[in-house]
């Protein structure tokens, strides 16, 4: 069931990565370090929140290329008839307002010799794919993709300048990707975004 899930993410483009291909790790014979389960290392830990209050979401001009996309979508969605859609959908994206707009609770992540710890969760080396940094908000984020584990994707909110030193550690274990994976969604909000911008310079 897990290599379906896998198989099904990928052709939706949620987990494929399309672009670079990620560094190897330098670590020598990184693949035996999951075997160390004896006198497990904590290597590094940190407390964090699990999202920011992002106040850039109470701003309409910040976010008028997403509006736009969603008031053409709910049109459609009008014509269709398909009311019962439109509210699920008008539901999600309130729903994301709310979260986006309040602060989560605190959580403690460590990196150990074996694997990970996200917020109490462990992951071994194993079931961890690569890791890149992306900046949403002003903000550093550490992510991981897994192997047939849920969720595909582990989001590390960081502390500001933690991000060479846990690149330091982690270059030893895991494959690095230079860039965030460019999936399908993006690419289709990109092209979506940048008509309307072109359109809106007319």
């Amino acid at each position: 069931m897990a290599t379906e899930l896998r198989d099904l993410t990928n052709f939706l483009g949620l987990t494929k990565v399309k672009g670079d291909r990620p560094l190897p790790p330098t670590g020598v014979n990184n693949k035996n370090v999951t075997d160390i389960t004896k006198d497990r290392r904590v290597i590094y830990e940190w407390n964090t929140y699990t999202r920011f209050a992002d106040s850039k979401v109470l701003l309409l001009k910040q976010s008028r290329s997403a509006i736009v996309i969603g008031l053409a979508i709910g049109f459609l969605l009008i014509l269709m008839q398909e009311f019962l859609l439109i509210a699920v959908v008008a539901s999600l994206m309130f729903l994301k307002y709310v979260l986006a707009s309040t602060q989560g609770e605190q959580v403690r992540h460590r990196i150990l010799n074996s694997g990970v710890e996200y917020a109490g969760e462990f992951f071994s080396w194993d079931e961890l794919k690569y890791y890149f940094f992306s900046g949403e908000g002003g903000k550093e984020i550490l992510c991981m993709d897994t192997i047939d584990r849920f969720p595909t994707r582990l989001h590390f909110n960081i502390n500001s300048g933690d991000k060479d030193h846990l690149q330091r550690i982690l270059e030893e274990y895991m494959s690095y990707l230079p860039e965030a994976p460019k999936m399908f969604g993006d690419s289709f909000y990109k092209s979506i975004s940048d008509r309307i911008s072109l359109s809106n310079k007319k």
